[in-house]
């Protein structure tokens, strides 16, 4: 309004203006923490499946890991063991070689024991045909055995020989 009682075109359109702001603060103020709560809902919506599946990955690998922390455990603890038992290697080695021995000497003693009761049986079924004990044979040697036999006993009287001569 004017100073003559006029009404200025401007000021009712000012005040509209006015009106019309200061009705959308109000409004905005008092349904702010509304929005702000529909905002925070809308950002949840969205990031919680990405959130829940890097939740079921995480998971995964610390089970995996604390699976592999358990067989590590374990192979330290088999390895260690290992070392230990060092000590009866050795007692097991020396028992399977001592074992071995035996066995060997088992087999030639068993070999020696059939090559005697051969001898025995050969000696007897000799003995019944001749009559004679095979312990005491009769060697009728062949000329050429002879011969090698008497040239024997020539060299052995030569070394005897120089051996004497030589003592003082």
């Amino acid at each position: 309004m004017q100073a003559g009682g006029e009404f200025d075109p401007n000021f009712d359109r000012k005040v509209r203006k006015v009106a019309e702001k200061l009705s959308d603060n109000v409004h905005g103020i008092l349904n702010e923490p509304s929005l702000g709560m529909y905002r925070i809902h809308e950002h949840v919506r969205k990031s919680m499946p990405v959130l829940v599946q890097k939740k079921m990955e995480t998971s995964q690998q610390i089970q995996q890991l604390q699976g592999a922390c358990y067989d590590m455990e374990q192979t330290l603890n088999g390895a260690r063991c290992v070392m230990n038992s060092k000590k009866h290697f050795a007692a097991v080695h020396d028992l399977l070689k001592n074992s071995i021995f035996l066995a060997q000497h088992i087999q030639y003693e068993r070999t020696r024991s059939l090559n005697v009761d051969l001898q025995t049986r050969r000696d007897r079924h000799t003995q019944g045909r001749t009559g004679v004990p095979s312990s005491i044979s009769v060697d009728i040697p062949d000329e050429s055995r002879r011969s090698s036999s008497l040239s024997r006993i020539k060299q052995s009287r030569t070394t005897n020989s120089l051996r004497t001569d030589a003592m003082p």
